[in-house]
C-alpha cells in the first residue's frame, strides 16, 4: 500500500472516529453525525456510503 493511500485512508478514519464520539458524548445527534460523516472526503477510501453509515457508527458505539 502506498504511503498516500495509507496517509488518505487513516485521516478519514480518525476523521470518522471524531464525529462519532462527539455522538458518544452527546454533543451532536444521530442524524448530524450521520450527515457530517458523509459529507467527508475519500470515504470510498474506507467503504463507508451512505448505505453502510448507520452500521458503522453502530459497530464503533458498541465498542467504544
Amino acid at each position: 500500500m502506498s504511503k498516500v493511500k495509507q496517509y488518505i485512508e487513516t485521516s478519514v478514519e480518525n476523521a470518522v472516529d471524531k464525529i462519532i464520539s462527539k455522538l458518544s458524548d452527546g454533543q451532536i445527534d444521530l442524524d448530524t453525525c450521520k450527515s457530517k460523516i458523509l459529507e467527508l472526503d475519500n470515504l470510498e477510501m474506507v467503504g463507508i456510503t451512505e448505505d453502510n453509515v448507520e452500521e458503522v457508527i453502530d459497530m464503533e458505539l458498541e465498542t467504544a
